[in-house]
C-alpha cells in the first residue's frame, strides 16, 4: 500500500488539485500553466485535465446517475476524482484495472478514505458499460450551447462537435532567422513529421511536441501559435503591404502575449516594408514576457506599459493603423482552454463588451484621418463583434472595409461588418476581425 506522502505526489493526485482549482477556485488553466503549476507537468496529467474540462458535462451527468445522492460541496475533489477515474476508463487507454486502482488510492492522499468504496463501485460499473466518446455531439453548458444556436444558426452543429476536438500545433517559422525550407529540413532530420499551411511560415505537426524538443527554439527560429491567429497577422498585414509606399505609423495595442506583434514585425521586415511599430500592453507582468519573447525572436519593439482606454501613455502623435486584439471571452478557444465552459458566465458578455467599447473609442482619436483600425478577438459572440462594431459605425466617422481573406482559407464565414474564423476543424481555433476606416474629412 502507497504511503500518504507518495500518493500526494502522483499524477493522479495532482490532477486533481489541478482540478480543484479551476472548478472550485475560479483559476484558468493558462495562469495554471504559467505559474508551472504540478499538476500539468507530465503528458498524462495534461490528458487527465484536459479531458475531464473537455467532456466535463457529459462525465458531471453519467456520475449523476450513478449517485444515490449528490457529493457535498465540501467533498468536491472526490467528485473531482471521480470524473478523473470515468474519463481514464472512457477515453484513455489504461487498462481498467490500473485506472481504477490507482484512482482508488489518491483517496488516501485526500485525507477521504471513506470514499474508497464509492469510487472503486463507481468506476467499475464504468469500465463495464458502453459509452462511446464519438457519438457525443457536444459539451456545453446550457446557455452556451443555446448562444451559439442563435448566433450561429447554420453552423452551430459543426462548432459543437468541433470543440471537442483536440486543437492541432502549428508553428510560425521565424524568417528574420531562417527560411522556411532549412527549417523544414531541421524537422525532417528530427524526423518531426508535419504538413504545410496555407501560409508559407507556417506549418502544423502531425503530432504535439513540447517547445523544447523543436529545433531552433532557443534560438528563435520559430514560435508556437494558432493558425487562425496567423491568418489575422496576414489580413492585418496585407492593408500595411497596399499602403506601402507611405511609412506607417503602426500601434499594436491590447499587445500581450505578443503572437500577433512579433508576427507583424517579422512580416513587414521580409517584405522590406518601411513603417515603425509600436505596442501597448497594461500589464507589466505580461510586457516582462512578451520582452522575453521578443529576445528570443531577435526582435526589439518598443513596448509602452498603458491601459489603451486611456490617453496617458500618447504622444499626441496619431496612428496610420492600429491593431486592437482586444481582451475577450475566448468562447472561440474553448477546445485549447475547455476550462472555458466552466469559468464563463453569459453576463461576463456585457463586461466585455462594454471594455472593448470603451478601447475602441479612446483608440480611434488616435488614428489619422484615412487610417485603418483591425479589430480583433478570439470569441465568436456577436456582442464582442459584429454588434459591437456596429455600436462603433453608429457613434464615429467610421466605415466598413471588405477583407480579402485568401480562397484557401476555409473556414471563413462573412458578417455585416468583419469576418468570423470558424473552429470548424483542428487547424484553428475560433476568431472575429474587422477592417475599419477612418473617414477623411
Amino acid at each position: 500500500m502507497q504511503n500518504s506522502t507518495t500518493e500526494k505526489s502522483s499524477v493522479r493526485f495532482l490532477s486533481n488539485q489541478c482540478l480543484k482549482k479551476i472548478v472550485v477556485q475560479g483559476i484558468n488553466v493558462n495562469s495554471l500553466l504559467s505559474m508551472n503549476d504540478t499538476g500539468l507537468q507530465e503528458p498524462i496529467q495534461k490528458e487527465l485535465v484536459f479531458g475531464v474540462l473537455r467532456y466535463f458535462f457529459f462525465l458531471d451527468s453519467y456520475l449523476s446517475r450513478q449517485l444515490k445522492q449528490d457529493i457535498k460541496d465540501k467533498d468536491m475533489d472526490v467528485k473531482l476524482l471521480l470524473l478523473m477515474g470515468i474519463y481514464e476508463i472512457k477515453f484513455m487507454r489504461t487498462p481498467a484495472y490500473a485506472a481504477i486502482n490507482e484512482t482508488v488510492n489518491v483517496c488516501h492522499g485526500l485525507g477521504k478514505a471513506w470514499a474508497k468504496g464509492l469510487v472503486n463501485a463507481i468506476l467499475r460499473k464504468a469500465s463495464s458499460s458502453e459509452t462511446k466518446p464519438e457519438n457525443i455531439e457536444e459539451d456545453l453548458p446550457v446557455w452556451l450551447s443555446k448562444k451559439l444556436e442563435a448566433d450561429f444558426p447554420d453552423h452551430y452543429q459543426m462548432i459543437k462537435k468541433a470543440f471537442l476536438i483536440k486543437p492541432e500545433m502549428a508553428l510560425r517559422i521565424n524568417r528574420s532567422k531562417i527560411s522556411p525550407e532549412d527549417y523544414k529540413n531541421k524537422l525532417n532530420k528530427a524526423e518531426i513529421s508535419f504538413r504545410s499551411s496555407p501560409f508559407e511560415e507556417a506549418i502544423l505537426l502531425d503530432e504535439p511536441k513540447a517547445s523544447a524538443d523543436l529545433p531552433g527554439w532557443l534560438s528563435g527560429e520559430v514560435s508556437i501559435q494558432d493558425l487562425g491567429a496567423i491568418t489575422l497577422g496576414h489580413l492585418f498585414f496585407a492593408q500595411i503591404n497596399e499602403r506601402r509606399e507611405n511609412p506607417a505609423r503602426i500601434l499594436d495595442a491590447c499587445s500581450a502575449p505578443g503572437g500577433k506583434l512579433f508576427h507583424l514585425t517579422e512580416l513587414v521586415a521580409f517584405h522590406k516594408i518601411e513603417c515603425s511599430i509600436t505596442a501597448l500592453e497594461i500589464s507589466n507582468q505580461r510586457i516582462k514576457t512578451m520582452c522575453d519573447l521578443g529576445k528570443r525572436l531577435g526582435h526589439n519593439v518598443p513596448v509602452l506599459q498603458g491601459d489603451a482606454s486611456r490617453l496617458d501613455w500618447w504622444d499626441k502623435k496619431p496612428f496610420t493603423h492600429i491593431l486592437v486584439d482586444a481582451p475577450c471571452s475566448s468562447s472561440g478557444t474553448i477546445r485549447r482552454n475547455p476550462d472555458i465552459k466552466l469559468l464563463l458566465k453569459e453576463k461576463n458578455l456585457q463586461f466585455f463588451q462594454q471594455k472593448q467599447l470603451h478601447i475602441l473609442t479612446n483608440l480611434w482619436d488616435k488614428l489619422s484621418p484615412g487610417g485603418l483600425m483591425f479589430y480583433s478577438t478570439c470569441s465568436l459572440f456577436r456582442e464582442e463583434n459584429d454588434l459591437l462594431i456596429q455600436k462603433l459605425v453608429e457613434e464615429k466617422d467610421a466605415e466598413i472595409l471588405k477583407l480579402k481573406v485568401p480562397e484557401n482559407v476555409a473556414n471563413a464565414l462573412f458578417t455585416n461588418y468583419g469576418c468570423n474564423l470558424l473552429p470548424f476543424d483542428k487547424i484553428s481555433d475560433g476568431f472575429y476581425c474587422s477592417l475599419i476606416s477612418k473617414k477623411t474629412i
